[in-house]
């Protein structure tokens, strides 16, 4: 056991006994395979049907014959306290706690029972074994990073307990990608991991100058992008700034973790070990695709049933018997350029946000428009204008995050109008490429 799996253990996140059962399910056939999957699906579901109040709420105490007959949860059926939603049983001490904005600007809090979150981890660490990234080295982290106080040294601390190092997003100018490289050439680093959009930005400076990331650092054994959906011209650019060094795109979200795995560019075989996904058919989309449900086997603690997560795609089974997604229609963002050259991905809108998420029921949807370099109008869905503390404690974050002097407006709007897939991004930049 390493340092990573002894903290999750301390921290009564144990992944030890996930392994072995991993394996056992990869040994099943394709029919006995399913036959987990499908009785798992219903236990589950019988077991919130039972124990949680909200889900009853929602779904009724009668038993269903059918799964399709269950109604689809979403994001607006979780922006209650957290307390409120929680199972029989459940508690602030024994879950782990969390909460997510979404790309769509979904603020909703949630929680996971602590073998449901040890599990996620479990496969997590498997993932990066098979990938030969585990613990070989450091981890170059492309992510964001609170910047108060606490938050900030408790997720200091986690990384350096995990082995690390976190190349914070907010500034991605060419002055902070260079100094990015030279710290990645200078240690001992295994792989590089985050958001897609920032470490395109980053492959497009190596690219501009040159460098290659095999030669950057030889040891660097795979590059893992998540969070956002990978364009095929963002692929290239990673392809060319790797310089031979794999890319690994994952499938995921906070809810869940791992939700797919990359088999080959724009296909992902669905972790089928810890979700179920289904496909709900839109009327005007290609046929196959559709709003992606995503059911949690294991999470007692919190009822995500057929919860519709936000993206779409396409699912089919192969030879092999197990699922796989794909036509994934899913989270990008745009990049927001600033008066002082500083660009930062649309991601970082999430942290600016942070403070009205942690206090609840706020808001129930927003995205961010940015006008002009200095602009940014703030569209949000509430049943109440958002007060003036509300406003200032949102442009003090801009100014932490991105920079001060920035022209923060504040819209509240009926809905937040969608394109035409449904889709909507958390952050648009409504100015050309600087």
């Amino acid at each position: 056991m390493n340092l990573t799996e002894l903290t999750l253990k301390l921290n009564g996140f144990n992944p030890e006994p996930f392994y072995a059962e991993f394996e056992k399910l990869k040994q099943l056939n394709a029919e006995e395979f399913q036959k987990v999957i499908l009785d798992r699906k219903w236990e589950i579901f019988e077991f919130h049907q039972k124990n949680n109040q909200l889900y009853q709420n929602k779904i009724g105490t009668s038993p269903y014959k059918n799964w399709e007959d269950i109604p689809i949860m979403q994001k607006s059926d979780f922006q209650l306290p957290l307390n409120e939603m929680m199972s029989r049983g459940y508690e602030d001490s024994n879950v782990y706690k969390a909460n997510t904005s979404g790309s769509s600007g979904h603020p909703m809090f949630f929680a996971k029972s602590k073998d449901s979150h040890a599990r996620t981890w479990a496969y997590s660490i498997k993932r990066s074994r098979e990938l030969g990234v585990w613990k070989k080295g450091l981890e170059a982290r492309f992510y964001g990073i609170p910047k108060n106080f606490s938050s900030y040294y408790f997720e200091k601390i986690k990384d350096f307990l995990l082995g690390r190092v976190r190349f914070p997003v907010f500034d991605l100018s060419d002055e902070n990608l260079s100094k990015y490289a030279k710290i990645i050439s200078k240690k001992n680093f295994s792989h590089i991991y985050g958001y897609t959009n920032s470490i395109v930005a980053f492959a497009e400076y190596l690219n501009k100058n040159q460098l290659k990331i095999s030669t950057l650092q030889p040891k660097i054994k795979g590059i893992i992008i998540t969070s956002e959906l990978c364009l095929p011209e963002q692929r290239k650019i990673l392809e060319e700034a790797a310089g031979g060094v794999p890319i690994y795109s994952e499938y995921g979200a906070s809810e869940f973790g791992h939700l797919g795995e990359e088999v080959k560019f724009g296909t992902w075989r669905i972790i089928e070990e810890n979700v179920f996904l289904e496909i709900n058919p839109i009327e005007g989309m290609k046929e196959g695709v559709g709003e992606i449900l995503v059911t949690d086997l294991t999470n007692k603690a919190f009822p995500f049933i057929r919860f519709k997560i936000g993206d779409m795609g396409r699912i089919f089974i192969g030879e092999d018997g197990r699922s796989y997604l794909t036509d994934l229609i899913g989270r990008t963002n745009d990049m927001a350029y600033l008066p002082s050259g500083k660009k930062a991905p649309g991601l970082t809108f999430y942290y600016i946000s942070r403070g009205l998420l942690e206090q609840g029921g706020k808001f129930k949807e927003f995205v961010i428009r940015q006008k002009d370099l200095s602009t940014f109008v703030f569209e949000y869905v509430a049943d109440e204008e958002l007060n003036d503390e509300d406003k200032s404690l949102v442009q003090s974050q801009m100014d932490q995050y991105l920079e001060a002097g920035l022209n923060l407006q504040f819209h509240r709007i009926e809905s937040i109008q969608r394109p035409a897939n449904g889709k909507v991004k958390h952050f648009y930049s409504e100015i050309a490429k600087v």
